[in-house]
């Protein structure tokens, strides 16, 4: 007697085939999984001046103003600061400098900005799994967490526990943009010194294991947590720029030449699954 076995090919009707390699997000690092990202350095002046520019053409010039940095910040009794008042934000030497001056609010509405942009990029890369983002400022723990690169027992993003390099080819060099000494900015003279009296450009020094660069030192970085900052700033002395090392700004209220911020994105919305096969269902008599 013939019999009809039925065989059961089956295959997904759809699977979930994104790595976290085909996730992208312009500007970004991955920091955890394919969901969290963080900007792989902090905001620059030319970010900020392009993010007013859309507001001001968008909005008009009372939301603009509401926006400006305190430039007024740099002056401080007993310093001459004020060529960087008048040319730190707007000089096209400074583009590539971190935004400072900018309080709390002000750096949760480029972040706003920001996340408008991206996810009207999103719509149109249909090649990639992310359909929606959420632009913000970090947790204090995403922020340690993107400090350390991926080494639980990081003292800072670099390796090792000291300030210098330890590689043959930059053997001694600072690995970050801080204070040695109450004033001394610069270092020793010659080439082991910061290289910068007050900020330094965005991309200065060496990244971490994640990509992100100038997590300690350079500005210190505003946190989700009101008043808080990690990594401290160029006159933050090296104890201060340990990833949970005290915030010399804990309770800060009003702008600072030493307070910036960097945005993290966190992905909201994706199309995680994508067809491979349908299932397939095949009989053979024998």
């Amino acid at each position: 007697m013939a019999r009809i076995i039925f065989l059961f090919l089956i295959f997904p009707s759809a699977l979930c085939s994104y790595a976290v390699t085909d996730v992208y997000v312009p500007n970004c690092k991955v920091v955890k999984g394919s969901f969290l990202f963080a900007a792989e350095t902090e905001v620059t002046n030319g970010q900020y001046l392009l993010f007013l520019n859309d507001q001001y053409r968008k909005h008009g010039a009372e939301c603009y103003s509401s926006l400006l940095p305190d430039t007024s910040a740099w002056l401080s009794p007993g310093t001459y600061c004020e060529p960087y008042l008048q040319y730190y934000f707007r000089h096209p030497a400074y583009r590539l400098y971190p935004m400072v001056n900018v309080s709390k609010r002000q750096a949760e509405a480029f972040c706003e900005w920001m996340e408008v942009q991206l996810n009207e990029q999103f719509e149109k890369m249909t090649d990639q799994p992310i359909v929606s983002v959420d632009v913000r400022l970090p947790t204090d723990q995403e922020w340690q967490e993107a400090a350390r690169g991926g080494n639980r027992y990081a003292i800072f993003p670099w390796p090792g526990s000291g300030m210098r390099n330890t590689t043959q080819k930059h053997k001694g060099r600072f690995m970050a943009n801080f204070s040695r000494g109450q004033g001394d900015y610069m270092g020793v003279t010659g080439d082991l010194n910061d290289g910068a009296d007050i900020t330094a450009p965005v991309r200065s020094y060496w990244p971490n294991q994640f990509g992100l660069y100038n997590l300690s030192g350079n500005v210190a970085e505003m946190l989700q947590e009101e008043g808080r900052t990690r990594g401290g700033s160029w006159a933050s002395r090296a104890p201060y720029l340990e990833i949970s090392g005290v915030d010399p700004f804990a309770g800060f209220s009003k702008p600072s030449p030493e307070i910036g911020f960097r945005y993290f994105v966190e992905v909201v919305h994706r199309r995680d699954c994508k067809p491979i096969r349908k299932q397939k269902i095949t009989a053979r008599r024998i």
